[in-house]
Protein backbone atom coordinates (compact mmCIF):
# COMPACT_ATOMS: atom_id res chain seq x y z
CA UNK A 1 0.00 0.00 0.00
CA UNK A 2 2.92 2.45 -0.04
CA UNK A 3 3.84 4.65 -2.71
CA UNK A 4 6.85 5.93 -4.21
CA UNK A 5 9.09 3.03 -3.30
CA UNK A 6 12.09 2.18 -4.69
CA UNK A 7 13.74 -1.45 -5.89
CA UNK A 8 17.32 -1.46 -6.27
CA UNK A 9 19.42 -4.72 -7.24
CA UNK A 10 22.10 -5.57 -6.03
CA UNK A 11 25.69 -6.52 -7.57
CA UNK A 12 25.63 -9.39 -10.86
CA UNK A 13 23.96 -9.37 -13.96
CA UNK A 14 20.23 -9.54 -13.01
CA UNK A 15 17.07 -9.67 -15.64
CA UNK A 16 14.12 -7.46 -14.20
CA UNK A 17 11.06 -8.23 -16.34
CA UNK A 18 7.74 -6.75 -15.40
CA UNK A 19 5.53 -8.30 -17.85
CA UNK A 20 5.20 -11.50 -16.02
CA UNK A 21 5.22 -9.76 -12.80
CA UNK A 22 2.84 -7.26 -11.32
CA UNK A 23 4.73 -4.03 -10.06
CA UNK A 24 2.53 -1.39 -7.98
CA UNK A 25 3.60 2.14 -7.31
CA UNK A 26 6.63 1.75 -7.99
CA UNK A 27 9.15 4.87 -8.17
CA UNK A 28 11.97 2.77 -9.74
CA UNK A 29 13.85 0.47 -10.59
CA UNK A 30 17.69 -0.05 -10.21
CA UNK A 31 19.82 -2.61 -11.40
CA UNK A 32 23.22 -1.70 -9.62
CA UNK A 33 26.60 -3.03 -10.85
CA UNK A 34 26.17 -5.56 -13.72
CA UNK A 35 25.36 -5.73 -17.08
CA UNK A 36 21.26 -6.00 -16.42
CA UNK A 37 18.07 -6.20 -18.86
CA UNK A 38 14.94 -4.66 -17.84
CA UNK A 39 11.78 -5.74 -19.55
CA UNK A 40 9.27 -2.54 -19.24
CA UNK A 41 5.28 -3.85 -18.69
CA UNK A 42 2.82 -1.18 -20.20
CA UNK A 43 2.75 0.76 -17.15
CA UNK A 44 4.94 3.86 -16.82
CA UNK A 45 7.82 2.37 -15.38
CA UNK A 46 11.17 4.40 -14.40
CA UNK A 47 14.24 2.67 -14.87
CA UNK A 48 18.06 3.09 -13.62
CA UNK A 49 20.77 1.14 -15.42
CA UNK A 50 23.44 2.21 -12.87
CA UNK A 51 26.83 0.81 -13.81
CA UNK A 52 27.48 -2.07 -16.14
CA UNK A 53 26.38 -2.30 -19.92
CA UNK A 54 22.46 -2.32 -19.27
CA UNK A 55 20.22 -3.44 -21.62
CA UNK A 56 16.34 -1.60 -22.17
CA UNK A 57 13.45 -3.14 -23.93
CA UNK A 58 10.69 -1.25 -24.81
CA UNK A 59 7.49 -1.54 -23.90
CA UNK A 60 3.67 -0.59 -23.97
CA UNK A 61 4.00 2.42 -21.25
CA UNK A 62 5.94 6.19 -21.35
CA UNK A 63 9.29 5.34 -19.83
CA UNK A 64 11.85 7.11 -18.47
CA UNK A 65 15.50 5.70 -19.16
CA UNK A 66 18.68 6.33 -16.68
CA UNK A 67 21.42 4.08 -18.51
CA UNK A 68 24.34 4.93 -15.84
CA UNK A 69 27.49 4.03 -16.30
CA UNK A 70 28.10 1.57 -19.10
CA UNK A 71 27.65 0.85 -22.87
CA UNK A 72 23.81 0.87 -22.59
CA UNK A 73 21.00 0.07 -25.23
CA UNK A 74 17.52 0.92 -25.78
CA UNK A 75 15.89 -1.91 -27.85
CA UNK A 76 12.30 -2.07 -29.95
CA UNK A 77 10.35 -5.27 -29.53
CA UNK A 78 7.94 -5.45 -32.69
CA UNK A 79 7.67 -3.95 -35.76
CA UNK A 80 6.31 -0.61 -35.87
CA UNK A 81 6.62 0.42 -32.74
CA UNK A 82 6.38 3.60 -31.09
CA UNK A 83 8.97 3.76 -28.16
CA UNK A 84 7.77 6.69 -26.09
CA UNK A 85 9.74 8.57 -23.91
CA UNK A 86 9.26 10.74 -21.12
CA UNK A 87 12.66 10.92 -20.44
CA UNK A 88 16.50 9.52 -21.40
CA UNK A 89 19.76 9.88 -20.47
CA UNK A 90 23.09 7.76 -20.37
CA UNK A 91 21.70 5.51 -23.16
CA UNK A 92 24.06 5.22 -26.39
CA UNK A 93 22.50 3.09 -28.35
CA UNK A 94 18.26 3.35 -29.23
CA UNK A 95 18.23 0.33 -31.84
CA UNK A 96 15.19 -0.57 -33.78
CA UNK A 97 16.63 -4.22 -33.05
CA UNK A 98 15.88 -5.28 -36.67
CA UNK A 99 12.29 -4.49 -36.68
CA UNK A 100 10.91 -2.02 -39.29
CA UNK A 101 8.92 1.06 -39.04
CA UNK A 102 10.36 2.25 -35.36
CA UNK A 103 10.34 5.57 -33.73
CA UNK A 104 11.11 7.40 -30.89
CA UNK A 105 7.83 9.57 -29.40
CA UNK A 106 7.46 11.54 -26.70
CA UNK A 107 4.07 12.24 -24.20
CA UNK A 108 1.80 15.07 -23.85
CA UNK A 109 3.60 16.29 -21.86
CA UNK A 110 6.95 18.58 -22.01
CA UNK A 111 9.24 16.01 -22.60
CA UNK A 112 13.05 16.72 -22.82
CA UNK A 113 14.51 14.00 -25.23
CA UNK A 114 18.63 14.49 -25.30
CA UNK A 115 19.92 12.30 -27.84
CA UNK A 116 23.46 13.93 -28.23
CA UNK A 117 25.13 11.30 -26.90
CA UNK A 118 23.50 8.57 -28.75
CA UNK A 119 23.64 6.37 -31.63
CA UNK A 120 20.28 5.94 -33.31
CA UNK A 121 19.95 2.32 -35.45
CA UNK A 122 16.83 1.98 -37.51
CA UNK A 123 14.77 4.37 -35.92
CA UNK A 124 12.61 6.26 -38.75
CA UNK A 125 11.70 9.43 -36.80
CA UNK A 126 11.86 11.03 -33.50
CA UNK A 127 8.46 12.98 -32.45
CA UNK A 128 7.68 14.90 -29.79
CA UNK A 129 4.46 14.68 -30.01
CA UNK A 130 2.20 16.51 -27.21
CA UNK A 131 3.46 19.20 -25.04
CA UNK A 132 6.22 22.19 -25.41
CA UNK A 133 9.21 19.59 -26.38
CA UNK A 134 13.15 19.84 -26.12
CA UNK A 135 14.84 17.53 -28.53
CA UNK A 136 18.48 17.57 -28.81
CA UNK A 137 19.44 15.06 -32.02
CA UNK A 138 22.42 12.78 -32.64
CA UNK A 139 25.61 13.14 -34.55
CA UNK A 140 23.96 11.29 -37.22
CA UNK A 141 21.30 11.64 -39.95
CA UNK A 142 17.97 12.32 -37.67
CA UNK A 143 14.14 12.85 -39.00
CA UNK A 144 12.84 15.31 -36.44
CA UNK A 145 9.58 15.86 -35.62
CA UNK A 146 8.25 18.22 -32.43
CA UNK A 147 5.08 17.41 -33.00
CA UNK A 148 1.96 19.84 -31.20
CA UNK A 149 2.72 22.93 -28.86
CA UNK A 150 5.76 24.54 -28.90
CA UNK A 151 8.64 22.93 -29.01
CA UNK A 152 12.65 23.70 -29.22
CA UNK A 153 14.62 21.58 -31.75
CA UNK A 154 18.45 21.09 -32.13
CA UNK A 155 19.43 18.63 -35.03
CA UNK A 156 23.01 18.42 -33.63
CA UNK A 157 25.40 17.16 -36.47
CA UNK A 158 24.35 15.12 -39.46
CA UNK A 159 22.41 16.07 -42.51
CA UNK A 160 19.02 16.64 -40.11
CA UNK A 161 15.23 16.69 -41.31
CA UNK A 162 13.16 18.30 -39.59
CA UNK A 163 9.17 18.07 -40.58
CA UNK A 164 6.33 19.96 -39.78
CA UNK A 165 2.65 19.58 -40.04
CA UNK A 166 -0.89 21.17 -39.53
CA UNK A 167 -0.74 20.42 -35.56
CA UNK A 168 2.62 21.79 -35.49
CA UNK A 169 3.18 25.07 -32.86
CA UNK A 170 5.70 27.90 -33.10
CA UNK A 171 9.00 25.75 -33.03
CA UNK A 172 12.83 27.48 -31.97
CA UNK A 173 14.76 26.01 -35.21
CA UNK A 174 18.44 24.91 -34.79
CA UNK A 175 19.55 22.56 -37.54
CA UNK A 176 23.30 22.00 -36.48
CA UNK A 177 25.73 20.83 -38.18
CA UNK A 178 25.59 19.32 -41.67
CA UNK A 179 23.17 20.27 -44.54
CA UNK A 180 19.42 20.29 -42.87
CA UNK A 181 16.09 20.28 -44.19
CA UNK A 182 12.76 22.21 -42.73
CA UNK A 183 10.28 20.75 -44.78
CA UNK A 184 6.37 20.74 -44.72
CA UNK A 185 3.92 17.61 -44.28
CA UNK A 186 1.09 19.16 -45.67
CA UNK A 187 -0.43 21.69 -48.18
CA UNK A 188 -2.15 25.14 -46.98
CA UNK A 189 0.53 24.68 -44.37
CA UNK A 190 2.37 27.93 -42.37
CA UNK A 191 5.55 26.51 -40.81
CA UNK A 192 5.65 28.49 -37.97
CA UNK A 193 8.76 29.46 -36.20
CA UNK A 194 9.96 31.80 -32.81
CA UNK A 195 13.59 30.93 -34.39
CA UNK A 196 15.11 29.45 -37.29
CA UNK A 197 18.91 29.09 -37.43
CA UNK A 198 21.69 26.52 -39.37
CA UNK A 199 18.85 25.36 -41.80
CA UNK A 200 20.35 24.92 -45.12
CA UNK A 201 17.00 24.58 -46.80
CA UNK A 202 13.75 25.49 -46.25
CA UNK A 203 11.03 23.68 -48.29
CA UNK A 204 7.26 22.85 -49.43
CA UNK A 205 8.17 19.23 -50.07
CA UNK A 206 5.86 19.10 -52.96
CA UNK A 207 2.83 20.71 -51.48
CA UNK A 208 1.08 23.55 -52.28
CA UNK A 209 0.12 27.27 -50.37
CA UNK A 210 3.03 26.44 -47.90
CA UNK A 211 4.71 29.63 -46.24
CA UNK A 212 7.45 30.29 -43.43
CA UNK A 213 6.15 32.22 -40.69
CA UNK A 214 6.70 33.63 -37.36
CA UNK A 215 4.56 33.62 -34.29
CA UNK A 216 3.29 36.41 -31.91
CA UNK A 217 6.58 37.79 -30.33
CA UNK A 218 10.07 38.94 -31.45
CA UNK A 219 11.31 36.30 -34.19
CA UNK A 220 14.34 35.48 -35.17
CA UNK A 221 14.09 33.99 -38.90
CA UNK A 222 17.32 33.63 -40.55
CA UNK A 223 17.06 32.91 -44.35
CA UNK A 224 20.76 34.33 -45.17
CA UNK A 225 22.33 30.87 -45.92
CA UNK A 226 19.09 29.19 -46.34
CA UNK A 227 17.53 28.06 -49.65
CA UNK A 228 14.25 28.51 -49.82
CA UNK A 229 11.96 25.71 -52.41
CA UNK A 230 8.17 26.01 -52.81
CA UNK A 231 7.99 28.77 -49.92
CA UNK A 232 5.20 31.56 -51.01
CA UNK A 233 6.38 33.81 -48.76
CA UNK A 234 8.00 34.60 -45.24
CA UNK A 235 5.68 36.32 -42.60
CA UNK A 236 6.56 37.50 -39.71
CA UNK A 237 3.40 37.97 -38.14
CA UNK A 238 3.09 39.84 -34.62
CA UNK A 239 5.82 41.16 -32.75
CA UNK A 240 9.38 43.07 -33.46
CA UNK A 241 10.08 40.58 -35.41
CA UNK A 242 13.97 40.21 -37.38
CA UNK A 243 13.65 38.55 -40.60
CA UNK A 244 16.88 37.62 -43.08
CA UNK A 245 16.13 36.71 -46.27
CA UNK A 246 17.71 34.55 -48.47
CA UNK A 247 20.19 34.96 -51.84
CA UNK A 248 17.35 34.25 -54.14
CA UNK A 249 13.99 36.44 -54.42
CA UNK A 250 11.88 36.04 -51.50
CA UNK A 251 8.63 37.78 -50.24
CA UNK A 252 8.98 38.76 -47.19
CA UNK A 253 5.82 40.69 -44.77
CA UNK A 254 7.02 42.06 -41.51
CA UNK A 255 3.42 41.56 -40.03
CA UNK A 256 2.46 43.94 -37.12
CA UNK A 257 5.40 45.58 -34.76
CA UNK A 258 8.44 47.06 -35.81
CA UNK A 259 10.48 44.48 -37.78
CA UNK A 260 14.02 44.79 -39.16
CA UNK A 261 13.65 43.39 -42.42
CA UNK A 262 16.95 42.34 -44.76
CA UNK A 263 16.19 40.70 -48.37
CA UNK A 264 19.36 39.63 -49.21
CA UNK A 265 20.32 39.00 -52.44
CA UNK A 266 17.86 38.86 -55.25
CA UNK A 267 15.06 40.84 -56.30
CA UNK A 268 12.71 40.81 -53.22
CA UNK A 269 9.36 42.24 -52.28
CA UNK A 270 8.25 43.48 -49.13
CA UNK A 271 4.53 43.39 -48.63
CA UNK A 272 2.44 45.75 -46.38
CA UNK A 273 -1.18 45.81 -45.29
CA UNK A 274 -3.25 47.72 -43.54
CA UNK A 275 -2.54 50.72 -41.56
CA UNK A 276 -0.63 49.36 -38.07
CA UNK A 277 1.79 47.17 -39.20
CA UNK A 278 3.99 49.23 -37.62
CA UNK A 279 7.32 50.75 -38.44
CA UNK A 280 9.82 48.80 -40.09
CA UNK A 281 13.53 49.03 -40.75
CA UNK A 282 13.94 47.75 -44.36
CA UNK A 283 17.37 46.77 -46.07
CA UNK A 284 16.55 45.49 -49.43
CA UNK A 285 19.95 44.32 -50.10
CA UNK A 286 21.22 43.03 -53.65
CA UNK A 287 19.03 42.80 -56.38
CA UNK A 288 16.34 45.54 -57.75
CA UNK A 289 14.02 45.07 -54.41
CA UNK A 290 9.98 46.56 -54.08
CA UNK A 291 8.29 47.85 -51.38
CA UNK A 292 4.12 47.03 -52.21
CA UNK A 293 1.21 47.54 -50.63
CA UNK A 294 -1.22 45.00 -50.61
CA UNK A 295 -4.64 46.62 -50.32
CA UNK A 296 -5.96 50.00 -50.67
CA UNK A 297 -5.43 52.91 -47.42
CA UNK A 298 -2.48 50.91 -46.32
CA UNK A 299 0.06 53.06 -44.59
CA UNK A 300 3.63 51.42 -45.31
CA UNK A 301 5.62 51.99 -41.81
CA UNK A 302 9.21 52.20 -42.16
CA UNK A 303 11.77 53.81 -39.78
CA UNK A 304 14.70 53.63 -42.20
CA UNK A 305 14.99 52.26 -45.79
CA UNK A 306 18.05 51.34 -47.86
CA UNK A 307 18.98 49.54 -50.81
CA UNK A 308 14.86 49.94 -51.89
CA UNK A 309 14.62 50.86 -55.99
CA UNK A 310 10.50 51.07 -55.78
CA UNK A 311 8.31 51.79 -53.10
CA UNK A 312 4.65 51.20 -55.15
CA UNK A 313 1.08 51.23 -54.05
CA UNK A 314 0.70 48.17 -55.91
CA UNK A 315 -2.06 50.10 -57.94
CA UNK A 316 -4.37 50.57 -54.94
CA UNK A 317 -5.15 53.71 -53.55
CA UNK A 318 -5.08 55.54 -50.86
CA UNK A 319 -1.47 54.22 -49.95
CA UNK A 320 0.57 56.25 -47.88
CA UNK A 321 4.27 56.25 -46.45
CA UNK A 322 4.79 57.28 -42.30
CA UNK A 323 7.50 57.26 -40.44
CA UNK A 324 7.76 56.14 -36.77
CA UNK A 325 7.47 58.42 -33.77
CA UNK A 326 11.20 58.54 -33.50
CA UNK A 327 14.01 60.54 -35.51
CA UNK A 328 13.57 58.77 -38.80
CA UNK A 329 15.77 59.11 -42.15
CA UNK A 330 13.83 58.22 -45.21
CA UNK A 331 15.87 58.92 -48.22
CA UNK A 332 14.28 58.91 -51.52
CA UNK A 333 16.72 60.24 -53.86
CA UNK A 334 17.24 56.79 -55.57
CA UNK A 335 13.73 55.40 -54.65
CA UNK A 336 10.89 55.36 -57.27
CA UNK A 337 7.67 56.29 -55.99
CA UNK A 338 4.51 54.41 -57.64
CA UNK A 339 1.21 55.98 -56.72
CA UNK A 340 2.16 56.41 -52.95
CA UNK A 341 -0.78 59.66 -52.28
CA UNK A 342 1.44 60.67 -49.31
CA UNK A 343 4.53 60.59 -47.53
CA UNK A 344 4.11 61.71 -43.12
CA UNK A 345 7.08 61.64 -41.15
CA UNK A 346 4.96 60.87 -37.82
CA UNK A 347 6.51 61.93 -34.63
CA UNK A 348 9.69 62.52 -34.15
CA UNK A 349 12.71 64.96 -35.41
Amino acid sequence: GFAGVSVVLGGGDDLIDLTVVTATNLAAISGGAGADTFVGSSANDTFNGDDGDDAFFASAGADAYAGGLGNDSLKATANNQVISLRSIAGVETITANGFTGVTLAGTTAADTLDLSSATLVGIGKIDGGAGNDVIIGTAGADVLDGGANDDTLNGGDGDDVITYGASGGIDAVNGGNGADVLQATAANLTITVSSLTNVETVTANGFANVILGGGANADLIDLSSTVLVGIGRIDGAAGNDTILGSAAADIIIGGLGDDTLAGGGGDDVFQFTGTTSGADAINGGNGVDTVTALAANTVIGLSSFSNVELISSGGFAGVTIAGSANGDVLDFSTTTLSGIGKIDGGAGN
